[in-house]
């Protein structure tokens, strides 16, 4: 017998949780394309596995993860953050220009991380801490562009903490759009 379509499954996780039960996402289908609406701050992680026109399911594919960022509205803002609308995710960016404002996101379960941000010639400097441990500083200033992603690496396992971005400039703006926060 020959090919007859696939399944496709998925599990989640939140930034702050573990991932759940998987989830039926497609059942026997054809589709060449499909769009799965993830949540902000989720990672998700999808397999697939083929069936044949008697009935016969093949094994599940190795899952394939990705995340969707976490919005900037989403972070506790500590000091003078200005929220507006812009960006390139969710229609909303924060932005700050004075030494000490803070973005926070406590109790995040993390391995990976990203910064989605607003780069131009004026722009300031922002640091970036993870459990108390600073993973760098991310100078903005460049060609003015919107949605700039910065990685800042990956830990070994994903691990529980608070994640701080803090503008380090003084009168130069930060703006933050996103944060990628992925537990693989």
């Amino acid at each position: 017998s020959g090919p007859a379509g696939f399944d496709l499954r998925f599990r989640r996780s939140t930034a702050k949780g573990d991932f759940g039960e998987r989830t039926t996402w497609l059942q026997a289908t054809t589709l060449n394309g499909s769009t799965l609406m993830g949540k902000p701050g989720s990672t998700y992680c999808i397999e697939a596995h083929g069936l044949d026109e008697v009935g016969n399911t093949g094994v599940w594919s190795p899952e394939s993860c990705t995340a969707v960022p976490l919005d900037d509205r989403s972070l506790l803002a500590k000091g003078s953050w200005i929220r507006a609308p812009g960006g390139v995710f969710e229609d909303s960016t924060s932005t700050a220009k004075a030494r000490g404002a803070r973005l926070v996101v406590k109790e995040a379960r993390v391995r990976r991380f990203a910064i989605m941000a607003r780069t131009c010639p004026e722009c300031g400097t922002v640091r970036v801490s993870w459990r108390g441990k600073v993973l760098g500083t991310i100078d903005l200033s460049a060609p003015e562009q919107d949605g700039v992603i910065f990685s800042m690496g990956t830990k070994g396992k994903a691990r529980s903490g608070t994640l701080v971005l803090e503008v380090r400039s003084k009168g130069r703006p930060v703006t933050i759009d996103a944060v990628g926060i992925t537990r693989v």
